[in-house]
C-alpha cells in the first residue's frame, strides 16, 4: 500500500507474483502478509491482520483486493491479444500457457482470499 494525497492506494506490484507461474523458482514472497509469506497460505486471517496493521477496515481492504482481483483477470486476455501478433509459434505457445496459468492464479487466490468462486467472474 502507499499512501497518497488522495488516500491509501495499492502499490505497483510488477514484481510480486510475476515467478510464481514458473516452476522452480521460490514459491515466497520476499515479504509477509499477516504473518504468512507463502502466498498459497494466505487468506482472511491474514488479510484481517494486514488490515489491522495498516489501520483500514478490513471491508476496505478487502473491496481493493476485489478490485485488483477483476482488473488482472480482465487484462490478461487483452495483454495476451496483444502480444500474440509479435510472437513466433513457439513463443505464442508459451504465452498462451502463461495466460492460462495466470488466470488460474488469480482465480484461485480470489477465492480463496475472498470466497468468491468462478461463477462471480462472470
Amino acid at each position: 500500500m502507499i499512501a497518497t494525497a488522495e488516500g491509501l492506494r495499492v502499490a505497483p506490484f510488477y514484481d510480486l507474483m510475476s515467478t510464481r507461474v514458473y516452476a522452480g523458482l521460490g514459491r515466497n514472497f520476499a515479504f509477509s502478509i499477516g504473518g504468512e509469506s507463502e502466498p498459497g497460505k494466505i487468506g482472511p486471517p491474514q488479510l484481517a491482520e494486514l488490515a489491522a496493521s495498516l489501520k483500514v477496515a478490513p471491508k476496505y481492504l478487502e473491496k481493493i483486493a476485489r478490485d485488483m482481483a477483476v482488473q488482472v483477470e480482465a487484462a490478461i486476455p487483452r495483454a495476451a491479444e496483444e502480444l500474440l501478433p509479435l510472437l513466433g509459434p513457439a513463443e505464442k505457445v508459451m504465452a498462451q500457457r502463461l495466460e492460462q496459468k495466470i488466470a488460474g492464479i488469480v482465480r484461485k487466490m480470489r477465492k480463496r482470499m475472498l470466497g468468491e468462486g468462478d461463477e462471480q467472474a462472470d
